[in-house]
C-alpha cells in the first residue's frame, strides 16, 4: 500500500497536469466558504467582495464548460458574467440573506456594491495573472521584475480594499 501511495505521489510530481482554477470542486469550495463567512457573521463588505469573486469564478467555470461543448458566441463571457451576477443575487434574496442585511442600516446596497466591486477586482486580477504567466513563459519579463510587479499589485489591492471601506462608510 505504501509503495502504491509513494508511486502515486511521485507520478503526480513528475507528470505535469493542467490545473484550472475554474473547476466545479473549487467553485463549490468557495461557495461553502461564503456560507461559513455568513454563518460566522463577517461584515457585509467582506462577504460582498468574496461573493463577487465567486460570481467571476462561477462564470469562468461556466464559460469553460460552454467552450468544451463547442458553444462559442460573441460576447459570451460578458453575458455569462451578467447572468451569474443576477442569478446569485436572486438566490441570496430568495434565501433572505439579502433581506437580513437590508433590515440593518440599508446594508443591501453595501452588499451589492461590494459584490460588484469584488467582481471587477477579481476579473481584473485574473486577467493580469494570465498576462504575467504568459509573459514569464515567453521570456518577456524576468523573475525579479515579476516579483516587483506582484508586490506593487498587492499594495494596490490593499489600497483598493481600504478605499472600498471608506467609500461604503461615506456613501451608506
Amino acid at each position: 500500500m505504501r509503495k502504491i501511495l509513494f508511486l502515486l505521489i511521485i507520478s503526480l510530481l513528475i507528470l505535469p497536469l493542467p490545473i484550472y482554477a475554474a473547476c466545479p470542486v473549487c467553485t463549490a469550495g468557495l461557495g461553502a466558504g461564503i456560507g461559513l463567512l455568513i454563518f460566522f457573521g463577517y461584515d457585509e463588505l467582506f462577504i460582498g467582495l468574496v461573493l463577487g469573486a465567486f460570481v467571476i469564478f462561477f462564470s469562468n467555470w461556466l464559460n469553460l464548460y460552454l467552450h468544451k461543448k463547442n458553444i462559442n458566441k460573441k460576447y459570451q463571457q460578458f453575458v455569462v458574467i451578467i447572468f451569474s451576477f443576477v442569478f446569485f443575487t436572486a438566490i441570496l434574496y430568495s434565501l433572505k440573506i439579502l433581506g437580513i442585511f437590508f433590515q440593518q442600516y440599508n446594508a443591501f446596497n453595501i452588499l451589492i456594491f461590494s459584490m460588484f466591486m469584488g467582481s471587477l477586482f477579481f476579473y481584473a486580477f485574473s486577467g493580469i495573472s494570465i498576462y504575467l504567466q504568459t509573459a514569464l513563459v515567453q521570456g518577456k519579463i524576468s523573475k525579479g521584475k515579476l516579483l516587483t510587479l506582484l508586490i506593487v499589485l498587492v499594495v494596490i489591492a490593499v489600497i483598493f480594499f481600504n478605499l472600498m471601506e471608506m467609500l461604503t462608510k461615506m456613501i451608506f
